[in-house]
This record gives C-alpha cells, sequence and structure tokens, in this order.
C-alpha cells in the first residue's frame, strides 16, 4: 500500500477507481533544414514490417507543440518509422528503436525529425 493506493502492473487501484500510469516512451522535435523548430507538423507514428511479414501498424498520432515537440505513450519495445508532414509540403522521417522497459523504468526512445521540401530527402538529425 502506499498512500491508499495499491499498485498494480501500471495502474494504481484506489477503491472502485483505476487510473493508468502512461509513459512518455518516444519524444522528438521537428526541425526545418537549418535546425529551427517546426510547430504544428502532423506526426505519425508506425511500427516497422518484420522479418516475418508481419505489416506496419500505426501507433499513434499528434501535432507538434512549439518549439517543435511530440511524444507517444506507452509504445512497446521494437522498430518504428516517425514522419512528419509541415506547411509547404515539407515532410521527414526518422527510423529508430524502442528498447523494452527494464524494471527501473522506460527509457525513451529519441526521435528527432528533420522536414524538407518536396524534392529533397528527409534525414533524421
Amino acid at each position: 500500500m502506499n498512500g491508499g493506493r495499491r499498485m498494480v502492473g501500471p495502474l494504481v487501484r484506489r477503491g472502485a477507481l483505476e487510473e493508468r500510469r502512461h509513459v512518455v516512451r518516444v519524444a522528438g522535435r521537428t526541425l526545418d533544414e537549418h535546425g529551427a523548430a517546426v510547430p504544428g507538423a502532423a506526426v505519425a507514428l508506425w511500427t516497422e514490417p518484420g522479418f516475418d511479414g508481419t505489416a506496419c501498424m500505426l501507433r499513434g498520432q499528434t501535432v507538434t507543440r512549439a518549439g517543435g515537440l511530440f511524444y507517444f505513450l506507452d509504445c512497446p519495445g521494437g522498430q518504428y518509422v516517425a514522419s512528419a508532414a509541415a506547411a509547404g509540403d515539407a515532410r521527414g522521417t526518422a527510423n529508430f528503436r524502442v528498447d523494452s522497459a527494464p524494471a527501473d523504468g522506460a527509457p525513451v526512445a529519441v526521435a528527432d525529425i528533420t522536414c524538407r521540401r518536396a524534392g529533397g530527402h528527409a534525414t533524421p538529425t
């Protein structure tokens, strides 16, 4: 017991109510070609297709905040692709791995995305 709360995995139980504790697993920024933040970009997070033929799956979508910041909660370990689309047809992607959560806490994968105008190639920073 902890202050009247009983820990149940990622849940906290208090009476008949349960609270789910979310953990940030992916965080990053969208940047332009000059390294300036790109707020208001649409970011989608996808699992990468597996070698066993499993298809990619959309894990979530968000819009970047001030400073170009974004994050995703509760992503299991595995390979991911984050794609961003900003005003003026600027787009970018970042490929990265989310490690499985260790017993003492979940590591955060950082996925900064450089958005380039059409015709240019986007590379993660």
